[in-house]
């Protein structure tokens, strides 16, 4: 048997010898003594691929080992389970990451000192930007732009081309989860996201199923494919809407004032609540971990509405739901943690609560006094935010103002990631959002120096 295991592997060296088989068959082979990876045309050691004879020398040269062990005391009919390949080979080849060059972003979210405030802004990518407006005018749609990986790995990285940001946030829409279950999403000029079917009875909420993630493959494409075009530059952002946001727009079936008919069904039928919370949190939960596994350095949760709830339900359908989504999410690549924010808009109320649910950062709006905020939570999470969006439609002075105010109440002690108190309004120009980031850096900075 060894014999020939021998014969055979000095026939696949022979095969590999031959330039026209190297490039026509990309597979990975393993040997019972020698690994070859093909990548790119080379070996894994980085050296040339062999000629002809050198092939026929190395592999006559590796399998005198494997013979004498099998002479020396298995035999030809000993079990080849007994032979042992070497520690590195029985690893698969895995390319390593590059290290993230500017971490500050994720060393705030640890409550870790930096040199500065690190910025990032909801909605960096959007609108307000005459670069993104080109860009979405060639896809012809949102849902055409957000559904293809290379143009939203484009408008991802547009505003760090305008701005030095400290993080990139993944160009998507919290609504692409419903519309892998079915419910057909779509975006008019003018107006806001629609569904064709709504989750508005009995029957439709019993009907309704986690989603197969390969229909989200596109996010998950472009997670990579953003993660690669970085290269290191800053973190990457992963996201999606909380469970009881998704369900809002899932009953109504679009945006809605005070969502009428979601916190009807919270307090007539809160089973039926019950089951399309449980259904989203775990197609929520799936969705964080399939974005995590391709690259996201930090994922956020977005709970745009859950502020509208009273307190029972929204500790009930919102923030009960969002600690489950946060202790199913799996360790990246690496086995690393990856670090989390919640942002409940309208949850100040609840803001010592929302600490305890095992986030690492906490969103604020803009209504919450964030030194009061800072002393509420203390040490146990870090905290995010919180400028007016609509500050940044006055002028620059008073951006700058309005900024450095933020900074003061924050203060310089670790733990505070500056950013607005939702997202950027198409309005916006961008000559204040370079103001503000030049500002948030700038004072952040001579502040630490001040205290230190």
């Amino acid at each position: 048997m060894c014999w020939f295991l021998c014969i055979c592997h000095t026939c696949v060296f022979a095969i590999l010898a031959c330039r026209e088989y190297h490039n026509l068959l990309p597979w990975r082979l393993f040997s019972p003594t020698f690994v070859i990876f093909q990548e790119e045309g080379e070996i894994a050691c980085g050296t040339p691929f062999p000629s002809s004879f050198f092939s026929f020398f190395l592999s006559f040269f590796f399998s005198f080992p494997f013979l004498f062990a099998c002479n020396a005391g298995l035999g030809d009919n000993a079990n080849l389970a007994q032979l042992q390949m070497p520690a590195w080979a029985q690893k698969p080849f895995q390319k390593t990451e590059p290290m993230i060059q500017n971490d500050t972003f994720l060393r705030a979210l640890r409550r870790e000192p930096t040199s500065h405030t690190p910025v990032w802004l909801m909605r960096q990518a959007g609108r307000y930007l005459p670069e993104y407006n080109r860009t979405r005018a060639q896809a012809g749609s949102f849902m055409r732009l957000a559904m293809n990986p290379a143009l939203a790995t484009e408008v991802t990285l547009q505003p760090l081309e305008r701005f030095p940001l400290d993080a990139a946030i993944l160009f998507s829409d919290i609504l692409t989860v419903p519309d892998a279950m079915g419910l057909g999403l779509s975006f008019a000029a003018g107006e806001g996201p629609r569904f064709e079917r709504k989750m508005d009875s009995e029957t439709a909420i019993q009907a309704l199923a986690t989603p197969d993630m390969n229909k989200l493959r596109y996010v998950f494409e472009a997670v990579a494919q953003i993660k690669k075009a970085l290269n290191g530059r800053v973190p990457l952002i992963g996201f999606s809407g909380s469970p009881f946001t998704l369900a809002c727009y899932m009953i109504e079936g679009g945006g809605s004032d005070g969502f009428p008919n979601v916190r009807r069904l919270a307090y007539s039928r809160p089973d039926l609540m019950r089951r399309l919370i449980d259904i989203n949190t775990e197609a929520v939960t799936a969705y964080l971990n399939e974005q995590i596994a391709a690259g996201a350095d930090a994922v956020m949760v977005f709970d745009t509405w859950g502020g509208l709830l009273p307190a029972a339900e929204y500790r009930t359908f919102s923030l009960a739901a969002m600690r489950r989504v946060l202790e199913g999410l799996k360790p990246n690549a690496a086995g690393e943690k990856v670090s989390t924010i919640l942002f409940t808009k309208g949850g100040g109320v609840w803001l010592d609560e929302m600490a305890n649910s095992g986030a690492n950062a906490l969103g604020l709006d803009w209504t919450i006094d964030l030194a009061q905020a800072r002393k509420s939570v203390g040490q146990r999470v870090a905290l995010q935010g919180n400028l007016d969006p609509l500050t940044l439609l006055t002028d620059p002075v008073t951006v700058a103002r309005a900024t450095e105010a933020i900074l003061r109440a924050a203060g310089s002690a670790p733990g505070h990631v500056f950013n607005l108190g939702h997202g950027i309004v198409p309005e916006t120009p961008p000559e204040n959002v370079a103001v503000l980031v030049e500002t948030v850096h700038r004072v952040s900075r001579a502040m630490r120096q001040t205290s230190a």
